[in-house]
């Protein structure tokens, strides 16, 4: 569930005079889904020399090149890197053009990352 939609279900929980538990639960989640869709979610990516940068709303993070062991699409869509200390991290939540794969495969190869796009 998206956070928009969890606010407009407390809301009209508070409408219909629902239990107050079920509206303030329902407020909880949407406070915590939203701080991670503006923290942590990643809605673009940037990839150069340095490494490549994960672009949120309000964040971005930098992972080197030399941090990362492999970068792997998901089964459906989108692309994960894994550390080299075994951390996976979502670099993006779509499929990617086939210039970015061209990008990330020329760069993970002149570095010795695997890659498995």
């Amino acid at each position: 569930m998206t956070p928009p939609l969890l606010v407009l279900m407390a809301w009209g929980g508070y409408l219909v005079d629902s239990p107050t538990a079920v509206t303030a639960v329902l407020t909880i989640l949407a406070a915590v889904l939203g701080y991670v869709v503006v923290m942590d979610f990643p809605f673009s990516i940037d990839i150069d020399d340095q490494g490549v940068r994960r672009n949120g709303l309000i964040r971005s993070q930098l992972i080197e090149w030399d941090q990362i062991d492999r970068i792997a699409k998901l089964r459906g869509r989108g692309v994960t890197a894994t550390t080299k200390s075994g951390k996976r991290l979502v670099l993006i939540d779509r499929r990617l053009d086939p210039s970015e794969v061209d990008l990330i495969e020329t760069q993970a190869r002149l570095r010795d990352v695997k890659t498995d796009l």
